[in-house]
């Protein structure tokens, strides 16, 4: 498998709770409640800060040498 292919897999899997909502609220008639809407907020801010978030470059050269 390729690189490609396991970065558009991952894509796609931080997607998953957002079409589980809409599936189940169409198909089983559940009430789309602020607490799905939350919790698929933060299941992407899980993945924002565990995945995509980048270390800043700078950090690591504001510290003084040491002696």
């Amino acid at each position: 498998m390729g690189v490609a292919a396991l970065v558009l897999l991952a894509g796609s899997l931080v997607t998953v709770p957002f079409v589980t909502v809409l599936l189940s609220a169409r198909l089983d008639d559940e009430p789309v409640t602020a607490w799905l809407v939350a919790g698929c907020l933060l299941i992407l801010a899980g993945v924002y800060v565990g995945a995509l978030r980048r270390e800043p470059a700078a950090a690591s050269s504001s510290q003084p040498a040491p002696r």
